[in-house]
């Protein structure tokens, strides 16, 4: 799921189905319901509508990776159809809400009281901006050199990475990198002198790419080590059959967004961040 995670330059029971709180309408005038997901089986039987600009080709993958890591997911139905998601991660503390209706977005968000939460939509003041960047791979021109020694982490790096996002991060889930490398994403690392000073994510959906989790140790930064995890993964996203790629990052990340910048990636879309330490977020169908 969307985290925001990018550390190049600052360290970073089942509910039961009911109605929508206020009584709150879908496009076709019935009522929404949400309910819980606990087994994968469930997704794939879910019947998505169009809920965002960048993230529906993720959209299952990220529900299958919450359920994997202990997370929650629940969805909003009108009719059978979702028209809104909630992914939540216990470990992080973190929620993402996807839904092309601000209304429900703000009802979703509203299902847990101690977090911070993705939304497509500014519900709060003070909501931090993540610009979504995208570029598609045959317009990606190749840089063509490396000065650091990477490569793509396997099944042994687990531990070595686990410890090593801790270091960075403090906390972090280790059963999200317990199944790495699988279908769907890559770890590419960066190490001197058998240390790893840099890692970072790519995801690969059906033919639509995401660059996330970028993440360099600060003794090594300003160093280029980015820019080459932006390279390296980009190449392996091309030469996979990715197209179109995405990033999401912070508008507060002036480095990750100068290696983003740099790689040719351009602003395409916006989501926030809220934190529960800002004022409520409004009532359905009100604010900003």
């Amino acid at each position: 799921m969307p985290t925001g995670r990018d550390a190049s330059a600052t360290p970073a029971s089942p509910a039961p189905p009911g109605a929508i709180a206020g009584g709150e309408e879908g496009p076709g005038n019935a009522a929404l319901s949400v309910r819980r997901i606990a087994e994968p089986e469930e997704v794939d039987r879910l019947r998505l509508s169009d809920l965002s600009d960048w993230f529906n080709p993720f959209l299952e993958h990220f529900m299958l990776e919450s359920l994997r890591c202990g997370g929650e997911v629940a969805v909003a139905e009108e009719s059978g159809i979702v028209r809104g998601i909630y992914l939540y991660s216990p470990a992080e503390r973190i929620a993402s809400v996807f839904s092309r209706s601000r209304a429900l977005a703000e009802e979703l968000a509203r299902r847990r009281d101690d977090l911070s939460v993705y939304t497509p939509f500014p519900m709060t003041p003070g909501a931090e901006r993540f610009t979504i960047y995208s570029i598609a791979t045959d317009r990606w021109n190749d840089p063509g050199r490396f000065s650091h020694p990477l490569r793509i982490a396997g099944a042994t790096d687990r531990p070595r990475i686990a410890r090593f996002m801790r270091e960075v991060y403090g906390v972090v889930d280790e059963r999200w990198i317990a199944t790495m490398p699988d279908a769907a994403e890559r770890c590419f690392l960066v190490e001197v002198g058998g240390e790893i000073v840099g890692a970072a994510w790519a995801s690969l959906v059906g033919g639509h790419g995401r660059l996330h989790s970028l993440t360099v140790r600060p003794s090594f930064r300003r160093l280029g080590i980015g820019s080459e995890l932006f390279r390296a993964r980009m190449l392996w996203l091309r030469a996979a059959g990715a197209g179109p790629v995405v990033s999401e990052i912070s508008e507060r990340n002036l480095p990750s967004r100068t290696v983003a910048e740099h790689g040719g990636m351009v602003p395409a879309g916006s989501i926030f961040r809220h934190e529960r330490a800002s004022p409520p977020l409004p009532a359905s169908g009100k604010g900003p």
